[in-house]
């Protein structure tokens, strides 16, 4: 069973804190991938959940020129009802303050971007959970 859970993060230039909307600039960011994961840090109420992967990772799509974050887990077994939001919510607190915090620090520098992970993606994160086993059609869908 893979959860998949991303947003829409905020890209800004570290020159004058405008947004980056250059799909050129954007497109340097796609599958950069914490070195660390969010199972490292779940809360003891999750980490019975046996979670593998975790990874914040970056996406760009060239049409319409977004850029979203991610983190995909992998779980032996679906999630119950209330699993799915206390997931994000705890994913959520690693992309702002956790394992997102000095992860992605060298790339900044190198790039001339900085990342707000917090500000936008609260507002649209998705968690969709997808049966290996069954159609992408037929996952399971949350919204916070």
């Amino acid at each position: 069973m893979q959860i998949s859970i991303r947003g829409p993060p905020v890209v800004l230039s570290a020159k004058n804190q405008k947004p980056a909307s250059s799909p050129v600039k954007l497109r340097k960011l796609n599958r950069l991938i914490s070195e660390d994961s969010c199972v490292n840090y779940l809360t003891d109420k999750l980490s019975d959940l046996d979670l593998q992967n975790g990874h914040i990772q970056f996406r760009f799509d060239a049409n319409p020129s977004e850029i979203e974050v991610v983190t995909n887990y992998q779980s032996a077994r679906e999630l119950s009802k209330k699993e799915p939001n206390a997931l994000t919510s705890e994913t959520i607190v690693q992309w702002t303050n956790g394992t997102s915090e000095g992860e992605f620090d060298a790339f900044k520098n190198e790039r001339g971007m900085v990342f707000d992970l917090l500000s936008e993606v609260t507002k649209a994160v998705e968690a969709e959970q997808i049966s290996e086993a069954v159609a992408k059609k037929s996952c399971s869908s949350w919204y916070l």
